[in-house]
């Protein structure tokens, strides 16, 4: 029988470890800007992206403007009611729904503070000190 002292040592220890700089460093977020049709107000919605990022939260995906459209079309789908976005990314539906007077908006993402902390930039940029928006890591 093997005693504890008796296991062999299988770490590579430094062998696999990138030199200091040897990758470059991510790419910054950027802010892009999404344009409302008029005359509503707010015209536009800044959305704070991740420079990048593995759950693609660097995206602004065409299903978001589209939904977008769709609730400036239809407010109704939003006004004095509770909105859920999971996996929002960029948020833009909810700034949408915030825009469109929806009575309480909870934005989710995968619970990564990466992820969670732009969407946060994203609602202060839009919507600073909004009582209705929440933000919300969820694993689903």
């Amino acid at each position: 029988m093997a005693s504890d002292t008796d296991q062999e040592d299988f770490s590579f220890g430094e062998m696999f470890e990138e030199p200091a700089g040897y990758l470059p460093p991510p790419p910054p977020s950027k802010l892009v800007e999404y344009t409302r049709p008029s005359p509503l107000d707010p015209r536009t919605i800044k959305i704070n992206l991740l420079g990048t990022h593995p759950l693609w939260g660097h995206h602004l995906w065409n299903a978001s403007k589209v939904f977008a459209s769709y609730i400036d079309a239809n407010p109704q789908t939003v006004r004095n009611k509770s909105v859920l976005e999971l996996g929002a990314a960029g948020a833009l539906p909810s700034m949408i729904a915030c825009a469109q007077q929806a009575r309480r908006i909870v934005v989710t993402d995968y619970p990564d503070a990466d992820l969670l902390q732009n969407i946060q930039t994203t609602v202060d940029l839009n919507f600073p000190r909004s009582p209705i928006i929440s933000v919300a890591g969820h694993l689903w």
